[in-house]
Parts: C-alpha cells; sequence; structure tokens
C-alpha cells in the first residue's frame, strides 16, 4: 500500500512539473517595461501601488510603466484604450482585475469572447502575459458571468505559452480559510490584507508581489 502511495506521489508530482510553464526570463527583463491593464486593483486604489506597479518601482523601472486601468471599468471601454500597438515594447502585461467587473454583467458571451480575444492577442505579440481570473467581489453581489469568464481565461491562458493565470479566486479564498496570511515570516489578518474584502492593503500588495513572484518563477 505504502510502495503504491510514493508512486501515485511522484506520477502527480511528475505531471505537475511537466505542465508548470517555465520562467519567460529573468526578472529584470520581464518587468523593463510592463503594460498594467484592468480596474481599481491595477490603478492604486487610495494610493497603493497595485502588485505590478510595485515589482517594477522595485527593479527601477517605475517610469517606464503605461497604465490603463479605470476603477469600476468594465473591460469593454478599459480595452478600447488597448491594441496591438499598445504591446509594442512591452516587457509584460500585467491584467490583474480586468475583467472583474464584467462578472457582475449578464453579458457572458460577449465579456468571454472578449477575454479570449485579449489573451490570444497578447500571445500573437509574444509578451508575457499575467492575467487574473475573478475571486467573489462582494457578499451581496451577484455575479452570473463569473464562472464562465474563469472557464475562458484559464482554458486559453493554458494554450497561450507565455500566459499565466494568478489564480485570485484560490487565493482569496485561501486567505478567507486561513483567516490571513503570512508574509516574510509575519502573519497578517484576512483584515490586514483585504480591508473591505477586495482591495488589496500595503501588506496584501506584497502578497499578490509574492504570488506573481512565484507565478513567474522568479
Amino acid at each position: 500500500m505504502k510502495i503504491f502511495f510514493y508512486i501515485i506521489f511522484f506520477l502527480t508530482l511528475a505531471a505537475c512539473t511537466k505542465s508548470a510553464k517555465p520562467s519567460p526570463g529573468t526578472i529584470e527583463d520581464v518587468f523593463k517595461s510592463p503594460l498594467i491593464v484592468g480596474a481599481s486593483l491595477s490603478a492604486n486604489h487610495q494610493g497603493i501601488k497595485s502588485p505590478g506597479r510595485l515589482i517594477a518601482s522595485q527593479l527601477g523601472f517605475e517610469n517606464n510603466i503605461l497604465q490603463v486601468a479605470q476603477p469600476g471599468g468594465r473591460s469593454k471601454f478599459i480595452l478600447a484604450s488597448v491594441n496591438e500597438q499598445s504591446l509594442v515594447g512591452k516587457s509584460v502585461v500585467v491584467a490583474m482585475d480586468l475583467f472583474f467587473w464584467d462578472s457582475v454583467d449578464g453579458l457572458c458571451d460577449e465579456a468571454s469572447a472578449r477575454a479570449k480575444r485579449f489573451i490570444e492577442m497578447v500571445a500573437e505579440a509574444k509578451v508575457p502575459l499575467v492575467i487574473g481570473n475573478i475571486p467573489p467581489l462582494r457578499q451581496n453581489l451577484g455575479q452570473p458571468c463569473m464562472k464562465r469568464l474563469n472557464e475562458t481565461i484559464r482554458e486559453t491562458c493554458k494554450t497561450a505559452p507565455l500566459c499565466y493565470e494568478l489564480k485570485l479566486n484560490e487565493i482569496y479564498t485561501e486567505v478567507a480559510k486561513a483567516g490571513g496570511a503570512k508574509i516574510k515570516e509575519q502573519f497578517y489578518s484576512e483584515a490586514d490584507l483585504l480591508p473591505d474584502g477586495l482591495h488589496l492593503s500595503s501588506a496584501g500588495v506584497d502578497m499578490m508581489a509574492g504570488e506573481i513572484k512565484k507565478l513567474l518563477r522568479f
């Protein structure tokens, strides 16, 4: 029985290792000229730098950032300012919360098609993309398109070699279950990290920047 367990364990480990995407390059190369796209988490909510901006600024590249972000914005309006030309010279696209508010509207087919086109556009430009899936935004806020959008993001990103899905739904759920998270050996409560249940505090941004670095294998 024990031998069987170890065989299953190592087969699972091998499968996970095989399916994991390699790093797109060094952290300096990837964050030297970022495009940050999304809603309030990408727009430096309450003066707190977004995770992508924090990483770039720590490396001395903050002046190279192109930011296209609208608090509470739907992707239809945000992406009106993003096209193939926007990707020229960009080293990475960070789209943590681009489709958050599309999950609230009932236009699931339209939003799902837009998510697929966006991921494919960035893939065609051969630019690394960090794209967040969608967590619950508010306890009392219906999100009829959340499941469909998350499926589209997961499946489309899976087939794009330089697309990395930041699993915010799972991260937010884990923080809620654990009552918080440890960052640099210090434990922060859920309220410390997500004061209103959605937006990130400075500690929350540190946590998410760490998740992005892990995702990109830095």
